[in-house]
């Protein structure tokens, strides 16, 4: 029989409990054990411990055949324990108690009912005690799965089951969130895609910041969109070079085949458009870029330039010392625009002096096809290009290519599809006298000259 001392209304209660336990029993496990719930509430109520005796392993929770009713009536307890327990916590380090007996050890007991076990983690997550979060992580019982571990809550994210990560980050506990990744927890796409919808909250700015800085998988498609497309419609340029700096991938596309780029140039944002573009396809024009990104500026490339000149009022043309891909190059010159911070807008090669002075100028021709061959390889496969071949009549081949003549054109061009690549190309055979010429070829930014 177990005593009640101080029950009121009797002083025994007339249970014959089965003791099988040894040193490790105590009379709860014993009430428990033998499935009296009315037993296990007046214990409880007088506030019998829930911990195994000293030098004992193995707690109440622990075992396996309790029923359910008392499971259930002893994980409440526990749960409202554990909650007494961190409030007298956070009192005891106010009054300067902290390491007295009145603290709770973090250390103590593993629940291992899974119910338990997600009320005593989602306790220290709201307590933000981070001690007993990563003892709980370490020695969690091998069957509870993290990403099973969820809370049902209604909250600013809305009304349903929130994995201990995803509270954790919304409740501003950064640094238990990180412990939760750190074991294994992964933070809901779903999380991050709300965080830049509702990225004017100083609190989501921050959720989204740090799911981004900590390696969330930013080209997972929520709702059809990746983030970066969701940001890019938004016009967010700080999320934008953060997530591009953490391994966005600007070339994903929808099922629809729409691109970031495209979200961007759809919310009225040139800028981000023309970023998100370059950053998309600039790997691939690298073979004809001569060493040259758009995002560079005068001050970058002015090392290279032998000479600068002023052309009207907003560009400045410097003449480049560098060897371009073609062996008769006489000139290349880069053009900055002094009104985009000075930005490389265009690239310009002319070649040497191409001699000829027959009607038919088989010389200038064949060169011609060599180019624009070579430019050709240099592009992307899919990036086409249209020709123009109209030999001049009635005078000689470069005299008809004279621009004040124009009896014939030789021309090709690859254009940059309504700004969906990052440069258009153009080659142009043009005469400066009867019998002589050259090829110039013009590499240009479509998001700044035409």
């Amino acid at each position: 029989q177990i005593k009640l001392l101080g029950n009121p209304e009797s002083d025994y209660l007339g249970y014959a409990l089965a003791d099988g336990a040894g040193k490790c029993s105590t009379a709860l496990g014993l009430a428990a054990s033998n499935g009296h719930l009315r037993t296990v509430q007046l214990l409880i109520a007088r506030e019998a411990s829930l911990d195994p005796p000293s030098g004992c392993t193995s707690g109440i929770l622990s075992r396996k055949d309790l029923r359910p009713a008392v499971r259930i009536a002893l994980e409440r307890a526990y749960g409202r324990r554990i909650t007494e327990n961190q409030r007298l916590g956070e009192r005891a380090l106010k009054l300067g108690l902290a390491g007295t007996s009145k603290v709770q050890d973090p250390r103590r007991q593993v629940p291992q009912a899974p119910d338990a076990f997600e009320q005593d983690l989602f306790t220290a997550i709201d307590s933000g005690d981070i001690e007993r979060v990563r003892f709980l992580l370490t020695n969690r019982p091998e069957f509870i799965q993290l990403d099973s571990v969820a809370k049902f809550v209604s909250d600013d994210f809305g009304t349903g089951y929130r994995s201990a990560v995803d509270y954790a980050l919304l409740g501003r506990k950064k640094p238990i969130a990180s412990a939760l990744m750190n074991a294994g927890m992964v933070p809901s796409i779903d999380l991050l895609h709300h965080a830049i919808n509702n990225r004017k909250q100083e609190s989501m700015n921050t959720v989204a910041a740090f799911l981004i800085e900590n390696g969330v998988d930013m080209n997972a498609p929520f709702q059809g969109l990746t983030a970066l497309m969701r940001a890019a419609h938004a016009g967010d340029h700080d999320l934008i070079s953060l997530m591009l700096s953490h391994g966005a991938d600007p070339t994903v596309t929808t099922k629809a085949g729409r691109s970031a780029a495209e979200f961007a140039a759809l919310g009225g944002d040139k800028g981000l458009h023309e970023l998100l573009v370059v950053r998309a396809e600039a790997q691939k024009y690298s073979n004809i870029m001569l060493g040259f990104s758009w995002f560079d500026n005068f001050e970058k490339v002015r090392s290279r330039a032998k000479r600068c000149r002023y052309m009207g009022s907003r560009y400045v043309v410097c003449t480049i010392k560098t060897t371009a891909w073609l062996q008769d190059v006489e000139s290349l010159e880069a053009q900055f625009d002094r009104q985009a911070d000075n930005r490389l807008v265009a690239i310009e090669i002319k070649s040497k002096p191409i001699k000829d002075g027959s009607a038919n100028g088989d010389e200038p021709r064949r060169r011609f096809e060599q180019v624009l061959r070579s430019i050709k390889s240099r592009l992307p496969k899919d990036h086409i290009g249209v020709a123009t071949r109209q030999t001049p009549a009635g005078v000689s081949f470069w005299e008809g290519l004279q621009p004040e003549v124009k009896a014939g054109e030789y021309q090709a061009y690859w254009s940059d599809n309504d700004k969906r690549r990052p440069i258009f190309v153009y080659l142009k055979l043009q005469g400066s006298g009867k019998k002589e010429g050259r090829y110039k070829i013009v590499i240009g930014n479509p998001f700044r000259i035409g």
